[in-house]
Formats: C-alpha cells, sequence, structure tokens
C-alpha cells in the first residue's frame, strides 16, 4: 500500500527541481513570487492538505481485514 509520506516525498523532490530550474531562470523577485505560489500549491495549502483530506492512515497503522483472495 502507497502511504502518503510516500508520495509527499516523491512530489517534494520534484518540486525541488522545479524550484532549482526557477531561480536559475527568473530575476530574483519574480523568482520569491514563484516559490511562494509553487509551494502554496503543493505543500500544506495545497496537494499535501488535500492528501490530508483523504483519510490516509496514519504511518504503521495497518489494515485489518482478509483482504481479496480471488
Amino acid at each position: 500500500m502507497v502511504k502518503k509520506a510516500q508520495i509527499v516525498e516523491l512530489v517534494h523532490r520534484r518540486v525541488t527541481d522545479i524550484l532549482d530550474v526557477a531561480e536559475a531562470a527568473l530575476p530574483p523577485d519574480q523568482y520569491r513570487a514563484f516559490r511562494k505560489v509553487t509551494l502554496n500549491a503543493f505543500g500544506r495549502k495545497g496537494l499535501e492538505g488535500e492528501l490530508d483530506g483523504l483519510g490516509w492512515p496514519e504511518d504503521g497503522e495497518e489494515r485489518n481485514g482478509m483482504g481479496r483472495n480471488t
């Protein structure tokens, strides 16, 4: 089962890459604005917060049950 923390880690790696490219390509004022928008979109106010709303099991919390046998 994929855990929320695994998804967040993958997203953070890509956001870091995107921010590195933006920092090299944009003037400082534009970069700061782009960084803020990007972090809001993918951070706790954005995607990460939306993932929290999906009701993921906490780390270490397993589902109890038989599962599918077919």
